[in-house]
């Protein structure tokens, strides 16, 4: 996260980086929702049928020094940024757990090309989640039985438990809007959030939407 020079050699593309996407991903699991009380308060407001309009993985990347330092970098290069997620979830055996949004890789690396993740300043993320859940909700909402102050603290907790808190290692990423069959047609609201902690070099991948 921290400035590095630019100069001649800086990497422009994700191809600069000589990452086996392949093997890119060493395991998946899915997230309880009762891991995260941000989680579970998403579930209180969703209409949704079971399991609550709320998508949760997590994947254990691979040691690979390219992807390392690609992570290291990706907080100031676009172009791998554009690239990183489409390629993680589409090109790796994440996709496995994925077969619901999509069942072909292809389709769905363009899938979420199309709706363009963007990377997301670990300053600003407790508040991009915080503003999330305060507004959550179709015909009940959040923010009618809790304050601003219960969401941000919900949204603290979960990047502590996610993400240790630790800035420096913290690589994330948000989009609004469908990009596969999981998300309900009838969604307004549809939200994703791929939060890295490169050090223990666990993704998490949380996806919310609706039913109306």
């Amino acid at each position: 996260m921290r400035p590095f020079p630019i100069g001649r050699d800086t990497p422009s593309s994700m191809d600069d980086f000589a990452i086996a996407w392949p093997q890119a991903v060493a395991a998946a699991a899915p997230i309880p929702h009762a891991r995260h009380a941000y989680l579970e308060a998403i579930a209180r407001y969703t209409n949704d049928v079971p399991p609550g309009g709320i998508f949760a993985h997590e994947f254990l990347l691979a040691e690979d020094p390219e992807l390392d330092r690609m992570l290291e970098l990706v907080h100031a290069l676009a172009r791998p940024q554009e690239e990183l997620v489409p390629r993680l979830l589409a090109r790796t055996q994440a996709h496995k757990a994925l077969l619901d949004f999509e069942a072909d890789p292809a389709a769905l690396e363009q899938r979420i090309r199309e709706v363009k993740f963007s990377w997301v300043d670990p300053f600003l993320l407790e508040g991009e989640l915080a503003r999330y859940l305060y507004f959550y909700g179709m015909y009940e909402y959040f923010w009618q039985h809790h304050s601003a102050r219960e969401a941000r603290e919900l949204a603290r907790s979960l990047v502590r438990e996610t993400l240790r808190d630790e800035l420096e290692q913290t690589v994330a990423f948000r989009a609004h809007g469908p990009w596969g069959r999981w998300f309900d047609v009838h969604s307004c609201s549809d939200c994703s959030f791929l939060l890295v902690d490169r050090q223990t070099r666990l993704a998490s991948l949380f996806c919310f939407s609706h039913s109306d």
